[in-house]
């Protein structure tokens, strides 16, 4: 009498595993850049929201003060770490993936979003500089590690 085997033998387990396995990391590698390239559109958004802001209030010929640490005119001090008024709202502009709160030199990976000072504590809403250190490995970031914007331009340096 022939019994009836039921069941998947050793071999076809393993073939199935070695499949799903290579599906996974094909689906990790096509989805791993996306989130930096996120991450940097934000930035672009953010410091576009912050250019609209800057030209309103220079606009409106506002007496609005940009107040930041003290620090000697011309330095780049990190962008939350000034206030302003509600149309300013600098503390609430934090980078995506979170980054310290001082900088004194040109954006990187610990100071993403920086302003240059006009004087020793105030930011000129009329003739400003802002930047943001963009993340290296996305489609965005190929060539270009930081996004320079000033009241007339946006550049990628």
């Amino acid at each position: 009498m022939i019994k009836n085997k039921k069941g998947f033998t050793l071999i076809e387990l393993i073939i199935v595993m070695a499949i799903i396995g290579i599906l996974a990391v094909v689906a990790i590698v096509a989805i791993s850049g996306k989130s930096v390239d996120a991450r940097n559109a934000r930035r672009l958004a953010d410091l576009s929201a912050v250019q609209t802001g800057m030209a309103l209030t220079c606009i409106t010929a506002t007496t609005t003060t940009v107040t930041c640490p003290a620090a000697t005119a011309g330095d780049e001090i990190a962008l939350n770490t000034c206030t302003a008024n509600a149309q300013l709202n600098f503390p609430a502009i934090i980078d995506p993936k979170g980054t310290a709160t001082t900088c004194t030199v040109a954006p990187a990976a610990d100071c993403n979003y920086a302003v240059t000072l006009a004087t020793a504590t105030t930011v000129d809403t009329c003739d400003y500089d802002i930047y943001a250190a963009l993340e290296v490995g996305g489609d965005v970031t190929s060539s270009n590690d930081a996004i320079h914007m000033t009241e007339n331009a946006i550049l990628r340096s």
